[in-house]
């Protein structure tokens, strides 16, 4: 197996969740706040075809 498809399996791997703590706070922060957003009505979106146009594709 080529270097690079060696690296693309590694990459493939199914990886455990992690136990970090820092990471673990930091995640449940953002969950949060991106909860309290949409029960708010203050969230915003960006569709599909909009992040395609910024890279120069056509999503559709």
């Amino acid at each position: 197996m080529s270097t690079t498809k060696a690296k693309l399996a590694a990459l493939d791997a199914e990886m455990p969740p992690s136990t970090d703590p820092e990471y673990l706070a930091w995640k449940e922060a953002k969950i949060k706040a991106a909860m309290k957003k949409k029960q708010d009505g203050t969230a915003t979106y960006t569709s599909i075809d909009e992040i395609a146009a910024k890279f120069g594709f056509d999503a559709r």
